[in-house]
């Protein structure tokens, strides 16, 4: 029999998907994806300067070059503040990422990080109500290709349908995350 032990921190769920999404990226972007996952708010917050959706974090680029810092024998190996520039600028250009900038750093925004984190979307859908939850689940479900043809062996792997390659991401998923993040942001309280 098993002692199961409370494990501290949280944590996020990672998905086969975003294997095949960065196989291409270099091994920084890929880092720097996992950092910013981990470090995402995993819930609405309001701090007495500023308010982080779901999915959102607050960071510099010395928070993320410290982050990403690696041992190399007895030397530390951390990447430039235009490494890490880059690597961003990648992530945000295939639209996991959108980000904003304010006083205390850039505000964060990972893309569909609460359709990633929400353990339903990893459950077999099944019965006489698949396709009203995929509905439900996702308005654009039945403009996407295929629109869930009856001899399909089962649901999409995911609500959105991913891709099949990091090059091949969705942009208008970071300008509409980057969108809501200006009108949060910006907006008066």
């Amino acid at each position: 029999m098993t002692d199961w032990t409370y494990i501290p921190g949280g944590y996020i769920l990672y998905p086969r998907v975003f294997l095949e999404m960065l196989a291409e990226a270099p091994l920084l972007d890929r880092a720097l994806w996992v950092w910013l996952n981990c470090q995402a708010s995993h819930r609405d917050r309001r701090y007495p300067h500023e308010r982080l959706g779901r999915g959102q974090l607050v960071a510099t680029l010395a928070h993320m070059r410290e982050a990403l810092a690696q041992r190399v024998g007895f030397c530390l190996k951390t990447p430039s503040k235009d490494q890490v520039r880059k690597a961003l600028e990648r992530l945000r250009r295939h639209g996991l990422i959108a980000t904003q900038k304010t006083t205390r750093g850039l505000v964060i925004t990972i893309c569909d990080y609460g359709h990633y984190q929400d353990p339903a979307a990893y459950e077999r859908l099944g019965g006489a109500d698949t396709e009203r939850r995929m509905k439900a689940a996702n308005p654009r479900h039945d403009r996407q290709e295929g629109k869930n043809d009856k001899n399909e062996k089962g649901p999409p792997f995911s609500r959105m349908n991913p891709p099949k390659s990091f090059e091949e991401m969705d942009r208008d998923r970071a300008q509409c995350a980057l969108a809501q993040a200006r009108q949060e942001f910006l907006a008066d309280d």
